[in-house]
C-alpha cells in the first residue's frame, strides 16, 4: 500500500503572506510531504474570514519560498479559469518549483463566490462536464506538442504549451457524486476525498464502482483523506479549544463533528479506520489560525508516529 504521507492545508485567511510562508517552512523542516492552497476568492461563507489569499499567487511565490515541499490546489475551481490557460499555468509553476507542483482540480460549488465575482453558476451536471473536458484539456496540453480538442464549453487548436512540465504534475480531483467520481476513476492519480468520514465512506464505494465499469485498477489512485485535528496531551483542554473554535464559527456548524478532538492517542485511534481502508495520504487542517506552528509540530511529533504504525501493522496482516 506504500508508505503513509502526510501534508498540511495552509490557512488562507492570514492576515499577511509571512505568516503563511513561515508555516509553509516550518511543515517543509517538520517533514510534511505538501503544503495545499485552498482556491477560493472569499472565505467569509467558507470559514467566516474577510481575508482570502488568491491561490496561484501563493504558490508562486512559496515555489521560491520553499525548497523540497510539493505545492498543491487544494482544489482548483474548475469554471473560475479556462482549462488551457490553466495548463500553461501550472506547466509554469512545475518549472518555477523544479517538479514540485501537485495539480487540485474540482467542479466548485460555493455559488456566493460565483454571485461576488460575476461568474456564471452552471448546474452540478454541466459543471462536472466543465471539470471532465477541462482535465482532458490540461492532459493533452501537458503531453502533446500541438493538440487540438472541441468540447462542449471548451475547445483548443493546435495550442503550443511550450516547456512541457517535467514530470507531468500529478493530477488530483476533489469529487463525491457518482457523475464527478467517474471523473476521478478516468483521470486522477490522487482523489481527494470530503472532510468526513461517511462521505469518504460513500465517495470511496462510488470510486470502486467507476473504476470497475471502465476496467481501472483503484489501486492506481490514491486516495487522500482530509484530518481536522485538536490535539492536546490534556483531553479536557483539546475539547475546550474545540468549543473555542466553535464558538469563533458559528456559521460552520459542522466543526463539532469534523474536527477530531483528543490526545495524540486519541486522534490515532479515530483516523485508524481510514488506514484500516487503504489511505496512506492525509492532508492534515487545523483551525486554530493562532496556532498553526504548534498545531504543526505536535501533530507530526506525537500524531503521525502512532498513525504510521497502524498501517505497519494493517500491511503485515
Amino acid at each position: 500500500m506504500g508508505d503513509v504521507r502526510f501534508s498540511t492545508r495552509l490557512e488562507m485567511g492570514l492576515p499577511t503572506y509571512e505568516e503563511l510562508r513561515d508555516h509553509a517552512r516550518l511543515a517543509e523542516r517538520l517533514g510534511y510531504e505538501a503544503v495545499w492552497a485552498r482556491d477560493h476568492v472569499s472565505l467569509e461563507y467558507v470559514t467566516g474570514e474577510d481575508t482570502c489569499l488568491e491561490c496561484w499567487t501563493i504558490l508562486s511565490a512559496l515555489a521560491r519560498d520553499t525548497t523540497s515541499v510539493m505545492l498543491g490546489n487544494l482544489v482548483l475551481c474548475v469554471p473560475f479559469r479556462n482549462p488551457a490557460l490553466l495548463a500553461k499555468m501550472a506547466s509554469t509553476l512545475q518549472v518555477v518549483s523544479h517538479g514540485r507542483l501537485i495539480l487540485g482540480l474540482g467542479a466548485g460549488h460555493v455559488r456566493s463566490e460565483f454571485d461576488e465575482y460575476g461568474y456564471d453558476f452552471p448546474s452540478p451536471g454541466d459543471r462536472v462536464r466543465m471539470l471532465r473536458e477541462a482535465t482532458e484539456i490540461i492532459r493533452l496540453m501537458f503531453t502533446e506538442r500541438r493538440p487540438s480538442y472541441e468540447g462542449r464549453f471548451y475547445r483548443i487548436k493546435n495550442a503550443l504549451n511550450e516547456p512541457k512540465p517535467t514530470p507531468v504534475p500529478p493530477i488530483m480531483i476533489g469529487a463525491t457524486k457518482p457523475r464527478a467520481m467517474r471523473v476521478v476513476a478516468r483521470y486522477a492519480d490522487l482523489w481527494n476525498s470530503p472532510d468526513d468520514f461517511e462521505g469518504f465512506y460513500a465517495g470511496r464505494e462510488e470510486l470502486l464502482r467507476a473504476c470497475d465499469e471502465i476496467g481501472r485498477d483503484p489501486a492506481e489512485i490514491r486516495m487522500v483523506a482530509r484530518l481536522s485535528v485538536i490535539v492536546d496531551r490534556d483531553e479536557a483542554e483539546a475539547r475546550r479549544r474545540h468549543e473555542r473554535v466553535c464558538q469563533a464559527r458559528a456559521g460552520q456548524p459542522y466543526l463539532r463533528h469534523r474536527i477530531i478532538v483528543g490526545t495524540p492517542e486519541q486522534v490515532a485511534e479515530r483516523a485508524a479506520p481510514l488506514v484500516d481502508s487503504g489511505v496512506r495520504d492525509f492532508i492534515t487542517a487545523f483551525w486554530e489560525t493562532e496556532r498553526q506552528a504548534e498545531c504543526l509540530e505536535t501533530f507530526m511529533s506525537e500524531v503521525a508516529p502512532l498513525i504510521r504504525q497502524r498501517a505497519a501493522a494493517a500491511t503485515g496482516r
